[in-house]
């Protein structure tokens, strides 16, 4: 019915509402971020959609990393770069290279001689360069990028449904400490929670690994990834292989990556070639000589130059030469220039020299050669450039290169895919990461010695802490065993120069990381009198991002105590083996192994060979022995002076990866050995105790044979020795030994850090960062809300101004209304355009809610006109069906009465409620004018619809639900008929009442076909009825369906049949009904037309029951 639909249309709404504010639901999806130099790419996986890459506003699966700040006006995107070739001080972009550097950095001068039109200052606090955007308002690379990543988590957002806040967030391998906390508090300000820092090229070799699982075996696959990007290039190799492992005692084979080695060229990438272009153009313009300006000198001609430069390069990638055009370039002039593949090459000639460089890097600090490559796979849209592929196929010596994946988006989807595992909402297929340190990292710090002439000296310890390539995350622990008071130990970069060229040597920016003085050392000493002192330990930590730390520093003490113990005998080989198989199942393990429950080795040597340093390094192998277990060697040669080498010692601490593994291997089958020699132990001790118990069960037997009474003193006798034997067994077993026992004692150092590669953001800072990033989000909802309330009330006067032209307004309206409303609305079109950008928005509100007030009766009219049609055709159906079902269910007497008075005169007042409103109000409505209000309300029809409706139902239900009771029939031999389920009631009576009489005959005809009534309905043969008249004639008796599982019910006796003209019988009770409309028996006037002779009450009932299952009810 009508409220049905509405009732649908209702959910339909708020589904749609619902699905417009993802903010409203919360859920388990995570995102991925990939940050480019010019495109960041936006990833999310959620329940039910796996990693998918996410469109932007404008439907694109990138999204330029550009931001425009005007007239209070936040742009993002694609909008952002197309408005910043007008205003190109307003608009910001490659803030990559900015990050974290100081205003004299070479890749700081490096943007401003691309981008001149900028105006650059110093943070005093900080260090780190910002742009000035007016006199007031100064903006921060992190700023910025924070604006950028918060577009990204509303788009990602958007397409989810549902708010996301976990993202991994992909970096440059080359980004130093400095860079990446910059990009972590960008992250901050935007209200993300990043899940970890990622590599990209790390993020590109997962994405490639992820799907090609089965092509990894035990022997490692070496590729090589030449990712050329916007802004700089970089080449990464890594390794795959099967590793196997362990996890809560259960061995696994799982793929692994291992980042082998990666150079990279930081000012080598797409945007060099287009700023070639760019100069290119601008000369052949000034050369054409149509101004007497240069072109130079104007910042906006300059941006569309650029802008035109992206394109040809573009072009010029898959074709020799294209003509380049620009209307209005400078002085209103157009240019019009022709140039080829062959000049472009020509005019970057030097460019395509460097591209073997970060080749040759990423070779070195692999220590691989080239033959041990098997395949390069090429990433960035840079490497789409023709004489890039060639060269770096001379280069390599390779015969192809690999263009296997999606060199755009394998970075975004691989960071997905590992934001999925890191995430608790969802399980992956496990594929470990080993990452690999790109800078190394060194320990400074001074130490005073005694020359040969005995004059005090001093002299500074170099030690490396993590070396290239050293696979992170990973803690280590250095020991300084000779400090007795405080003193000061610094952080700083290591030997760079072996993965760096000069020119990245010079925008590294500051080699050193922290100075950090300890103090307490003395006092610490001083309190532990009489203890072994074991040194000082500094724990370090390289986190999953990439980030340096210093977690603690301690004193370590040690003393000796006698300890008295208790220990038991050895356990018999039965107890062993049920201890042995209880710890298996229940995943314990003993005591010694409760306490210890370190996951870090130590691996101790002495700085000089003079006990000051020792290294711990994380593993997360099962076979790693305890802490407690490793033997530390206090002594080393003195002859190893303060060369900066490694002592022998300390070799253990930084291991290529190879030799690691190496020793790995080694330990894991020493370990496989020692397994096996304790299984056949195992097994041979099973064999003996199953042997001692056979020869216990066959004494049992032998003694079974003997006498009860014997037995039964035996048994007396057997049970006091073992109550004896119990008590006397903890005496023998436990004894009581006094032990040597040694007792650590941790001091906790006074730690002072300062940074000095990128001073933290104040608070004051980041309060003001976020109050500015606030007021942005906050002018930019006001601009929006503003242009919501402007194209509101803009649509709603177009669309007031065509109807008021539509049939429908202008039969429910006067002409004189009518012209009214069109000079109203004329009004508030000339005041629309009329208005200042900065009127506030409730004055758009306010006058939409005039307009809406002015045709809210008309509009009310309308609706009313058009929805009346389908309630009458409704209220018509229901009062029909209703009327005959009253019909036929009034003159079921005796044992086949289903109803109570009570149940029928709910019915009938329903009924008679029902036709009365409906007489009536149509009656008003037909003395009313469509001009006028009208008479009724479809809503209150419904009302008594829904009332009558459930009535009806209520007494059709109970007619299903209740059984009939099954009644003995007897059967005329003369007559035989070919459908013995559907034999006919009337006959039946009369055969009973022993009638003889002819009678007329009468064909009952079918229920008409349709959804209820052919729907369980069994096919019948026509029965030969005898009626008055004599006369035979076929005819179809309907059966009422069966509903399954239920045997089929004997349908009620039919009435006698009323001959067509007579007047029908009135009832013992007479009925207070009014027969419905003639409308409302148009349909059943044309179903009785076949049986105008004559009619039944059986009839009416089946067509009721033919008109419920067609759902006009």
């Amino acid at each position: 019915m009508q409220s049905s639909s509405i009732v649908g249309l209702l959910s339909a709404v708020t589904l749609a509402v619902l699905a417009g504010h993802p903010q409203l639901t919360n859920g388990l999806a995570v995102m991925s971020i990939d940050l480019g130099s010019e495109w960041i790419k936006v990833a999310v996986v959620k329940p039910g959609i796996p990693m998918e890459i996410v469109l932007n506003k404008e439907s694109r699966r990138k999204t330029p990393v550009s931001i425009t700040v005007r007239d209070d006006e936040t742009l993002y995107g694609d909008p952002a770069l197309s408005l910043g070739v007008r205003y190109p001080k307003s608009n910001y972009y490659y803030l990559q290279d900015l990050l974290a550097k100081p205003l004299e950095n070479p890749l700081v001068k490096l943007h401003q001689n691309r981008f001149p039109f900028y105006e650059l200052g110093q943070d005093e606090d900080r260090g780190t360069v910002f742009f000035k955007h007016n006199d007031d308002v100064i903006f921060h690379p992190e700023e910025l990028l924070a604006i950028a990543l918060n577009k990204s988590r509303e788009s990602a957002e958007t397409f989810a449904e549902q708010m996301v806040r976990d993202a991994v967030i992909t970096v440059p391998a080359f980004f130093n400490q400095a860079e990446r906390r910059a990009v972590l508090y960008a992250a901050e300000l935007a209200g993300l929670r990043v899940l970890q820092l990622m590599n990209a090229n790390t993020a590109v070799a997962l994405n490639y690994g992820a799907f090609r699982r089965k092509d990894f075996n035990a022997t490692p696959h070496n590729i090589m990834f030449y990712d050329m990007g916007a802004g700089s290039t970089t080449a990464t190799i890594v390794s795959y292989q099967l590793v196997k492992t362990k996890e809560r005692g259960k061995e696994e084979t799982n793929p692994q990556l291992a980042i082998k080695g990666v150079g990279f060229d930081r000012t080598l990438g797409g945007l060099e070639w287009e700023i070639r272009l760019q100069k290119h153009l601008a000369e052949m313009f000034n050369q054409q000589g149509k101004t007497t300006n240069k072109v130079e000198t104007s910042n906006r001609s300059m941006a569309k130059l650029l802008k035109e430069a992206k394109r040809v390069k573009k072009v010029l990638s898959a074709n020799n030469d294209i003509t380049s055009q620009i209307e209005g370039l400078l002085d209103d002039k157009d240019f019009k220039g022709h140039v080829s593949r062959a000049e472009l090459e020509k005019m970057t000639s030097d460019l395509f020299e460097r591209v073997g460089g970060p080749v040759e890097r990423a070779l070195k600090s692999s220590e691989m050669t080239m033959d041990e490559i098997d395949q390069i796979i090429l990433v960035g849209g840079g490497t789409r450039i023709p004489k890039v592929q060639e060269t770096l196929l001379k280069v390599t010596g390779k015969k192809e290169l690999g263009k296997s994946i999606n060199a755009d988006e394998a970075a975004a989807l691989g960071a997905v895919y590992h934001a999925a595992h890191l995430s608790k909402g969802f399980k992956v297929k496990k594929f470990l990461i080993k990452d690999a340190n790109v800078f190394p990292i060194q320990v400074e710090f001074e130490r005073d010695l005694v020359d040969d002439d005995g004059r005090e000296i001093t002299r500074i310890v170099k030690r490396t802490l993590f070396g290239i390539a050293n696979p992170y995350p990973q803690k280590k622990v250095m020991t300084f065993n000779r400090h007795y008071d405080d003193f000061a130990i610094n952080v700083n970069y290591g030997d760079l120069e072996r993965v760096m060229s000069e020119d990245d040597l010079d925008a590294f920016g500051v080699r050193k990381l922290l100075e950090v003085n300890l103090k307490g050392v003395k006092e610490a000493i001083e309190k532990n009198p009489g203890s072994d002192n074991k040194g000082i330990k500094a724990h370090f930590r390289i986190d999953e991002s990439g980030i340096f730390h210093l977690d603690t520093v301690e004193s370590v003490f040690e003393t000796t105590k006698n300890v008295t113990e208790t220990t038991e005998e050895e356990q018999s080989t039965l107890a062993k083996l049920g201890s042995t198989i209880s710890r298996f199942f229940s995943g314990g393990s003993n005591a010694d192994e409760d306490d210890d429950t370190q996951t870090e080795t130590e691996e101790n040597g002495e700085e000089e060979g003079e006990g000051e340093a020792e290294a711990e390094q994380e593993e997360k192998t099962d076979d790693t022995p305890p802490e407690g277990e490793k033997e530390e060697d206090g002594t080393a040669p003195e002859q190893q002076e303060e060369n900066g080498e490694q002592p022998a010692g300390e070799e253990t601490t930084d291991k290529a990866p190879q030799e690691q593994e190496a020793a790995d291997a080694e330990g894991k089958e020493g370990k496989e050995e020692k397994e096996e020699e304790t299984e056949k132990e195992t097994e041979e001790e099973e064999e003996k105790s199953d042997a001692d118990t056979e020869k216990k069960t066959e004494e049992g037997e032998k003694e079974s044979s003997e006498d009860e009474g014997e037995k039964k003193s035996s048994e007396d006798e057997g049970e006091k020795k073992e109550e004896e034997s119990k008590d006397e067994a903890p005496k023998e077993e436990e004894k009581k030994e006094t032990k040597p026992k040694i007792v650590t004692k941790k001091e906790n150092i006074t730690v002072e850090i300062q940074v000095l590669d990128l001073n933290e953001p104040t608070k004051a800072s980041k309060k003001a960062s976020r109050n500015k990033l606030k007021q942005l989000r906050k002018k930019e909802e006001e601009r929006y809300e503003r242009e919501q309330a402007l194209n509101n009330l803009e649509s709603f006067i177009f669309g007031a101004q065509d109807k008021l032209y539509n049939e429908d307004y202008e039969k429910c309206s006067t002409e004189e209304s009518r012209e009214e409303m069109r000079a109203t609305l004329s009004e508030a079109s000339d005041w629309l355009y009329d208005q200042e950008p900065d009127v506030p928005v409730q004055a758009y509100k306010d006058k939409l809610k005039a307009l809406k007030k002015m045709l809210k009766s008309l509009e009310y009219r309308v609706e009313q006109l058009r929805l009346r049609p389908t309630a009458i055709k409704a209220a018509k159906s229901a009062l029909n069906v209703s009327y005959h079902f009253m019909l036929a269910a009034k003159n079921v007497t005796g044992e086949d009465l289903l109803y109570t008075e009570t149940e029928f005169g709910l019915l009938e007042k329903a009924y008679n409620d029902t036709n009365l409103f409906f007489t009536t109000k149509m009656e008003e409505q037909k003395r009313t004018a469509l001009t006028e209000k009208p008479a009724w309300v479809v809503s209150e029809l419904e009302e008594k619809l829904i009332s009558l409706e459930r009535e009806v139902r209520y007494l059709v239900g109970k007619a299903k639900s209740t059984p009939k009771p099954k009644k003995k029939k007897k059967v005329d031999k003369k007559k035989k008929t070919t459908n013995s389920t559907a034999t006919d009631e009337g006959n039946a009576e009369g055969e009973k009442d022993g009638e003889k009489e002819e009678k007329e005959k009468v064909v009952i005809p079918p229920p008409e076909e349709g959804e209820g009534a052919t729907e369980n309905a069994q096919e019948e043969a026509p029965d030969t009825v005898e009626v008055e008249g004599g006369e035979e004639q076929a005819q179809e008796e309907p059966t009422e369906p069966t509903p399954t599982g239920e045997e089929e019910q004997t349908p009620e006796e039919p009435t006698e049949p009323t001959p067509t003209g007579e007047e029908e019988e009135t009832p013992e009770e007479p009925l207070q009904l009014e027969a419905p409309v003639e409308e409302a028996t148009e349909s059943t006037q044309e179903e009785a037309a076949p049986t105008e002779e004559t009619t039944t009450t059986e009839g009416a009932k089946s067509q009721a029951e033919h008109s419920h299952k067609n759902g006009d009810l």
